[in-house]
C-alpha cells in the first residue's frame, strides 16, 4: 500500500522587521530640539540673557543670532530666526557658528545680600572691642608720648622732650637689657624643652593622654597663682628648692634675693609655665608629618638621630617659626612674674634686687600708675612697640623656611 502523505500547510518565510528610516530621523530631531531647549534655558539662567536681549543683539549684529549648542550634541547646530516676537527652529546646519557675546550685569553691593547683614551683626562686638580697646589706645599712646599728662589735668604738648629723657634714663637702659636677657633666656630653652617633650609623648602607650593633660595643666593656670606657688618654692629658709639642694649636696641659694640668681629664677618659672602650650603645638606638627617618610628612611638604613636631624627638624620648620615669633613677642612683654614675685613681696624691692629683674613693661606700669607720668609711660610704650616690631622682622628674616613633601 502506498503511504498516506499529509501535505504540510503552506508557510511562507516572514520578512525581517525593519525600523523605518523616518523613526531614526525623528529621534535625531527630538535630540536636537532638547539640545536647543537646554541651550536657551542655560543661556538665560547662567548669563542673564533673556529672549528680548537676544532680539536686541540680533538686530545689531548679524552673527549674534547664532547660539553654540552644548558639545554633547555634535550632530547639528540650530539656527534661530525671529518671527513675530518668537524664536522658532528654522533649519539645521553642520557648520560651526559663533557664540553669543556674554552680557554681564553689574551687581550693586548690598549689606543684606547673601546674609551680609547678619555677618556684620555677629562681627560687630569684636570690631567694637578692637576699635575702642586696641586701635584707639595705640593712637592715643602715640599722641601722649609728645605731651606731659598726669591724669589730673589736660595734656600739655612738650614735643620730643620725653624721648630725650628716655635716652638719659639709666633705669630704662637696665630694663631693656633685663628684658632682652629674659627673652633670650626663655625662648631657646622653652623651644628645645617643648620639642623634646613633644617627641617624648608622641607615641601610643597606655595612659599617654593623662601625661599630656598633666604637662598642659600649668598653661590653664593663671600666672598669678603659679607665681605665688613658685614664690614659696624659692623661699630661702623653708623653700622646697633649697631643701632639694641640701639633699643633693648643693649649697643653699638666695634665688629672688640674690642679684645673680633673681632673673634666672624667673626664667625657670616662665619656661615651666609655657612649656605645655608649645608642647601641644609641636605635637600637632609631629603628627602632621607623613609616616611613609620615616619608613623610607628606615629602609635606607637611617638611624634615629639622622631621622630627627634630616626629617623631623626640617619638616617642623613652619611650627618652629610660629613658636619662636609668638614666644619672643610674649617674652618682651613680661610683667606678671616680676610684679608678683618682687613687687608684691614685702621682703624684696620692686624690680630688685638692684634692678636686676625690672623690665620695660614694669617700668611703664610704675611711671604711668605709680608716678602719674602718663606721657613718659606712653613714650616707653612706643619705644617697646618699635623694638618688638624690629625684632620680629629680624626673626622672620632669619627663620625663613621652604618645606614641601
Amino acid at each position: 500500500m502506498r503511504p498516506i502523505v499529509t501535505p504540510l500547510p503552506d508557510r511562507r518565510p516572514r520578512e525581517p522587521f525593519r525600523i523605518p528610516v523616518n523613526f531614526w530621523l525623528s529621534l535625531i530631531v527630538l535630540a536636537e530640539i532638547s539640545a536647543i531647549v537646554r541651550l536657551l534655558y542655560d543661556t538665560r539662567i547662567k548669563s542673564g540673557i533673556t529672549l528680548r536681549d537676544l532680539e536686541e543683539l540680533g538686530s545689531s549684529s548679524p552673527t549674534a543670532r547664532h547660539l553654540e549648542p552644548p558639545p554633547v550634541f555634535p550632530l547639528a547646530f540650530a539656527t534661530l530666526n525671529r518671527k513675530k516676537g518668537k524664536y522658532l527652529i528654522m533649519r539645521t546646519s553642520t557648520a560651526p557658528v559663533p557664540t553669543v557675546p556674554t552680557v554681564r550685569r553689574k551687581r550693586r553691593f548690598s549689606l543684606g545680600r547673601r546674609g551680609g547683614l547678619a555677618g556684620y551683626f555677629f562681627v560687630a562686638p569684636s570690631l567694637i572691642f578692637l576699635l575702642f580697646f586696641v586701635i584707639y589706645p595705640i593712637f592715643m599712646s602715640f599722641y601722649y608720648s609728645f605731651t606731659f599728662y598726669d591724669l589730673m589735668s589736660e595734656p600739655r604738648w612738650t614735643g620730643g622732650l620725653n624721648y630725650g629723657n628716655l635716652l638719659d634714663d639709666h633705669r630704662v637702659t637696665a630694663a631693656a637689657l633685663n628684658t632682652l636677657l629674659f627673652a633670650f633666656g626663655t625662648v631657646p630653652t622653652g623651644v628645645v624643652t617643648s620639642l623634646l617633650l613633644a617627641i617624648l609623648i608622641n607615641r601610643q602607650i597606655r595612659g599617654i593622654y593623662s601625661f599630656r593633660a598633666m604637662f598642659y595643666m600649668p598653661v590653664v593656670s593663671s600666672f598669678v597663682s603659679v607665681s605665688l606657688i613658685w614664690l614659696w618654692i624659692y623661699e630661702p629658709q623653708f623653700g622646697l628648692a633649697n631643701e632639694l639642694f641640701e639633699t643633693l649636696g648643693f649649697p643653699r641659694s638666695k634665688f629672688l634675693k640674690g642679684p645673680n640668681t633673681a632673673m634666672l629664677a624667673i626664667i625657670i618659672l616662665s619656661v615651666w609655665k609655657n612649656m605645655g602650650l608649645n608642647m601641644v603645638i609641636y605635637l600637632a606638627g609631629l603628627q602632621g608629618i607623613p609616616p611613609h617618610i620615616y619608613e623610607s628612611a628606615e629602609i635606607d638604613g637611617a638611624s634615629g638621630l639622622r631621622k630627627f636631624l634630616h626629617i623631623t627638624l626640617p619638616l617642623l620648620a613652619p611650627t618652629t617659626f610660629f613658636v619662636v615669633i609668638v614666644y619672643f613677642i610674649g617674652a618682651l612683654q613680661m610683667f606678671v612674674q616680676v610684679f608678683i614675685m618682687t613687687c608684691a613681696n614685702p621682703q624684696t624691692a620692686c624690680g630688685g634686687p638692684l634692678d636686676r629683674t625690672i623690665t620695660l613693661v614694669t617700668l611703664i606700669y610704675f611711671n604711668g600708675f605709680e608716678y602719674l607720668k602718663m606721657g613718659y609711660a606712653s613714650t616707653i610704650s612706643v619705644a617697646l612697640f618699635a623694638a618688638i616690631s624690629i625684632i620680629t622682622i629680624i626673626n622672620a628674616r632669619m627663620l625663613r623656611y621652604d618645606v614641601g613633601w
